[in-house]
């Protein structure tokens, strides 16, 4: 649970870094901060935790780490209301078309976090700055911004459970077909060292 709020705090300084940077690439670029010091003190954030969820009992914690995020981002009422322009034109967006720049985001968080684990971190370093000047989106980083600008309707609600679906969707089925592939790799190289071994 702390670890939770304490990934929310990051994902919402991450979040007050881009809505106050006067270049969308910079800000882009420093949001990353966030995710990668989560990645780094091994903090648990929900878009990076769901990719690698397989059972069903693994869920009440991810909930868990979900609320404790939200709980983490609320840091954020200390900070003046700003302009709600661009969250009200979020979530003006068509359902399917917020339903798939989330998707796109989950694939790239999981992408982001899986390197990392692997050491490589300069993809990370350019996943997340992709997601975000993609315009794809985050349901935590989201909800620092349905704070930020004190935009909390029935209608932003909805946009927040839907892109959260769509986090979930992408880093879970981008997650499971690269295991996939992995095992399909294996698999492989078993067959020929076996022919190898018969010859």
């Amino acid at each position: 649970m702390i670890k939770g709020i304490l990934a929310g705090i990051m994902i919402a300084i991450g979040s007050l870094v881009y809505v106050n940077a006067s270049n969308p690439i910079a800000g882009a670029f420093f949001f990353s901060t966030g995710l990668v010091v989560i990645l780094l003190m091994n903090f648990n954030l929900y878009t990076g935790k769901i990719g690698y969820i397989r059972k069903i009992e693994d869920f009440p914690s991810l909930l868990l780490i979900f609320l404790a995020n939200l709980i983490g981002c609320c840091i954020l009422f200390i900070v003046p209301k700003v302009n709600a322009d661009f969250m009200i034109q979020k979530i003006s967006i068509e359902w399917y078309y917020v339903l798939g720049k989330s998707f796109i985001c989950g694939v790239l968080v999981y992408i982001a976090v899986d390197q990392f684990k692997k050491g490589r971190i300069w993809i990370t370093l350019l996943a997340i700055p992709a997601f975000i000047i993609a315009k794809c989106e985050h349901c935590i980083a989201d909800f620092c911004y349905m704070i930020l600008t004190r935009t909390f309707t029935w209608k932003s609600i909805l946009f927040l459970l839907l892109v959260t679906i769509g986090n979930s969707i992408g880093a879970l089925s981008f997650s499971i077909l690269g295991d996939y592939t992995q095992n399909e790799l294996c698999k492989n190289k078993q067959n020929r060292y076996s022919k190898w071994r018969r010859r």
